[in-house]
């Protein structure tokens, strides 16, 4: 071993080093701890996953063409056919609208609870 230069150890001597480091320094560190739910933020965490997936089909249906309505005859039968089928064509892009948005603030809550 060759001497250190004047601020390092000596021959012989052992580095000085802080390996006891006092319980606040630690408990006071900037690492994120990872901490337990409470049970209202997971309960509202796990019924915005449900709306939201609910919201999704609800969504995607309509979206790639599936019209369920014109399966129930009562609409048909009340307003005719012809106009029945002009009422879902207006109101299908609102739903679409409807629920696509539904899913952005459900997602956005998700996120934030």
């Amino acid at each position: 071993h060759l001497p250190a230069g004047p601020e390092g150890p000596r021959v012989g001597e052992e580095p000085h080093t802080d390996m006891h480091v006092a319980p606040s320094a630690l408990s006071s560190s900037p690492l994120p701890q990872r901490h337990r739910l409470t049970w209202k933020r997971r309960a509202l965490k796990e019924i915005c996953a449900f709306l939201l997936l609910c919201n999704i089909l609800l969504w995607i249906m309509p979206a790639f063409g599936a019209r369920p309505q014109f399966d129930n005859t009562i609409g048909a039968e009340f307003y005719e056919f012809t106009m029945w089928a002009a009422v879902v064509n207006i109101g299908l892009p609102f739903g679409i609208f409807y629920r696509m948005h539904s899913v952005a603030s459900l997602f956005e809550v998700f996120l934030t609870s």
